[in-house]
């Protein structure tokens, strides 16, 4: 496995984390990243704050180490479709390994710095 260093995101550049993507596999043309726990914590925030009342996302721990929880109401309305995430033997977190629409976050960091710049420009005051 080769993992690359980087900056990631599941919602186009809204939230930003540091983390590692493997570079030898896509899911669906997705990265597979790894993340420590507090970049899993700032991202399910995050998606819990946008998300609808059918979603819950729990954070927790117990003797050996730190999880997360997400409930779904799948599509078909039956139940709820659950996620656990638990670190690896190096202590690094999966979210939604090849499964979330996981992206390499430097073009959107690009893309809001330019229109930072754009909106600077449109703003100053024409020098004559």
């Amino acid at each position: 496995m080769t993992w690359k260093a980087g900056k990631i995101t599941v919602d186009e550049g809204v939230t930003v984390v540091d983390g590692e993507y493997r570079t030898d596999v896509r899911w669906n043309g997705w990265l597979c990243p790894r993340m420590q726990f507090d970049a899993v914590e700032q991202v399910l925030r995050a998606i819990a704050q946008d998300a609808p009342d059918d979603c819950i996302i729990m954070l927790g721990e117990n003797d050996y180490y730190r999880y997360f929880v997400a409930y779904d109401l799948n599509d078909e309305g039956s139940g709820y479709e659950v996620e656990v995430f638990v670190p690896d033997l190096h202590g690094w977190y999966s979210p939604g390994y090849m499964g979330w629409c996981w992206e390499d976050a430097e073009p959107w960091i690009r893309l809001q710095q330019e229109q930072r710049d754009f909106d600077a420009e449109m703003e100053a005051p024409e020098s004559w």
